[in-house]
């Protein structure tokens, strides 16, 4: 698929869920310690559609060591339940288990297991699981507010700041490798 089409299709998966689902959020919380961050109606949308794709593409950046995703998932899942307070459910511990078992094939554990890898449909699709958790978790319209907006960006926290490294790091060389081949330019014309 076109970098477009993954794209659009991200974001209509975005408004599929948060309209099916009902998601709102208003309320960041206290994100600066200088009081609530309140949200329009108008910005609260963008922002949630922002926030899905966002997460969604970190946690396929993150996926370029083996077990490094997974194990991340392993601790955000783990994070989520301890700071929310949440005894996991059935579809938590199904996704850990599975997690688990991709491991034993992705590291090589056993001589016998072939090598797997999760691919961009893998990782983009944990990183869709993880966005919906901590969402419905902060969002409080569906069901009860189970953590504060600002923890869950806490939870998710790692593949984000990879996320802006890696995009400013590769900005960066693009901006400086432009500069390079103008002053090479400049520098044969001077000659």
């Amino acid at each position: 698929m076109s970098v477009r089409a993954r794209v659009t299709l991200e974001v209509v998966v975005a408004l599929i869920i948060i309209e099916g689902v009902g998601l709102k959020l208003q309320n960041l919380g206290d994100l600066v310690g200088l009081g609530p961050v309140l949200l329009a109606d108008w910005v609260a949308y963008p922002f949630l559609v922002i926030a899905f794709f966002g997460i969604i593409n970190a946690y396929n950046m993150l996926d370029g060591m083996d077990g490094l995703l997974s194990f991340n998932m392993l601790i955000t899942l783990a994070a989520f339940c301890v700071l929310a307070g949440v005894t996991p459910g059935p579809a938590i511990i199904i996704i850990a288990g599975a997690l688990l078992a991709f491991l034993l094939s992705n590291l090589a554990l056993f001589p016998g297991i072939p090598k797997t890898f999760l691919g961009d449909a893998g990782s983009k699709f944990l990183g869709l699981i993880i966005v919906c958790i901590l969402v419905i978790a902060a969002s409080g319209s569906v069901g009860e507010k189970e953590m504060a907006p600002v923890t869950a960006l806490y939870v998710a926290g790692l593949p984000l700041m990879d996320m802006v490294f890696v995009t400013l790091k590769r900005v960066a060389e693009g901006a400086g490798g432009r500069m390079a081949a103008r002053a090479g330019l400049a520098g044969r014309g001077a000659g």
